[in-house]
């Protein structure tokens, strides 16, 4: 795959994008979920507490805390993104957009004139 960037052609862009997408796709489509899906264990009433019956205790307890696992960085990984994709634009960009608001600010909004 080639990508163009201003008339240039940059062809190791497609091997930079496309491999830390596979990778991702791979833990969490494939290497996190399939051994939950896997797993003997079958959840009961009381669900994801730790409490199990008989001899499953260990293989429950395993699968229990790659759950966890799975749940928190789930969530570091949303807050992280979140961030990327939100807050460090903006911080980017406060020069531009303190000259934008202190221009509306000094000129203010101007007045249109009816039709």
């Amino acid at each position: 795959m080639e990508f163009r960037c201003i008339g240039a052609s940059v062809p190791h862009l497609g091997a930079v994008s496309l491999t830390p997408t596979w990778i991702q796709t791979l833990i969490m489509i494939i290497l996190i979920p399939l051994p939950l899906f896997f797993s003997s264990t079958v959840y009961g009433v009381g669900g994801l507490t730790g409490k199990s019956d008989g001899d499953h205790n260990s293989a429950f307890e395993l699968i229990f805390v790659c759950f966890v696992a799975w749940v928190v960085i789930g969530m570091i990984w949303t807050f992280c993104s979140s961030f990327i994709v939100v807050l460090y634009p903006l911080w980017e960009s406060r020069v531009a957009i303190g000259q934008i608001a202190g221009g509306i600010v000094k000129v203010g909004v101007p007045h249109v004139a009816p039709l």
